[in-house]
């Protein structure tokens, strides 16, 4: 893969909370709040068919966070940077692996960004 997420690219974030799902199958924010560490892990997926994401998630995913995937967010790279945020491919654990990073963890100003980013998500539940 490309060192560089280009804003054109598609970047998926998997849930691993049914309470996080909204009747009309969007998601809340807290989807999208920051880990303490300060990086996000998310997935690069343009060019993918659903059935290639959802392996990417039970085969890397589902074993690091030891509980069940129930559903993802798919948006453009161009919404995280709109909200001020990075996106650091790792390549670990997967080729397609990257980290949004950048986040103030200042409570308040990192929700905010969160509630940008759900709004953006297109979810999907398994």
């Amino acid at each position: 893969m490309v060192d560089v997420v280009n804003s054109d690219e598609i970047i998926s974030r998997f849930y691993f909370n049914k309470k996080n799902f909204r009747s009309d199958n969007s998601v809340r924010h807290n989807e999208f709040m920051p880990p303490k560490n300060g990086r996000m892990s998310v997935y690069r997926v343009s060019g993918l068919v659903d059935k290639e994401i959802w392996e990417i998630g039970k085969i890397y995913v589902e074993p690091e966070r030891g509980s069940p995937i129930v559903g993802r967010g798919d948006l453009d790279a161009a919404k995280i940077y709109d909200c001020g945020l990075a996106i650091n491919p790792t390549e670990v654990p997967h080729p397609r692996h990257a980290n949004i990073e950048g986040w103030e963890l200042n409570t308040e100003k990192d929700r905010l960004k969160a509630m940008k980013l759900a709004a953006a998500a297109r979810s999907k539940k398994v």
